[in-house]
């Protein structure tokens, strides 16, 4: 092989390398003060929206966006496609808006507080790579995601949201 075509492979594995999506990945940790849970948030997706719903989302949701029990939503300054990456956003501790970004649930003031042994949804909408969501809770001194069935729903013939059963 010549070293014209090793040069055109070499670039062209680089290419294809660094145009790949990393998923959005979320972890979860307390606060160094431990009164606060902290998203840790990765990938190279740009965080056009992060919703946290109250404990009663699960339970009465109407849609899959049911804005009515958002307790804290976060959208960019700009708008929602120009947000920052995940990557260089890196932690977002509950309650505390992150540069470039503003909030716009509650409209003023702190959001509610994390009650321990409540179970929380956060959704984090991304652009440029698949968004992330999940029900958390702080139990114990400790904060976990969990596995719970959220909510399902369909769109009548009336294209009116309906929940229904969730098969998994």
């Amino acid at each position: 092989m010549g070293d014209a075509m090793r040069h055109y492979c070499a670039i062209v594995v680089l290419l294809l390398l660094t145009g790949c999506e990393r998923p959005t990945k979320v972890s979860l940790a307390l606060s160094e003060t431990g009164s606060g849970i902290v998203f840790r948030v990765t990938g190279n997706g740009s965080l056009g929206e992060m919703l946290v719903y109250g404990p009663e989302y699960a339970d009465h949701a109407t849609s899959p966006s049911d804005r009515k029990y958002a307790i804290w939503q976060l959208e960019p300054d700009g708008g929602y496609l120009s947000g920052r990456t995940l990557d260089a956003i890196g932690e977002i501790a509950y309650g505390t808006v992150p540069a470039g970004y503003k909030q716009v649930t509650p409209a003023q003031g702190s959001p509610e507080m994390i009650v321990p042994g409540q179970t929380y949804y956060v959704v984090f909408s991304t652009v440029g790579a698949t968004g992330f969501a999940g029900f958390f809770h702080l139990r114990n001194g400790k904060t976990e995601f969990v596995h719970l069935n959220r909510p399902c729903f369909t769109l009548d013939e009336h294209r009116s949201w309906k929940r229904v059963p969730c098969f998994e």
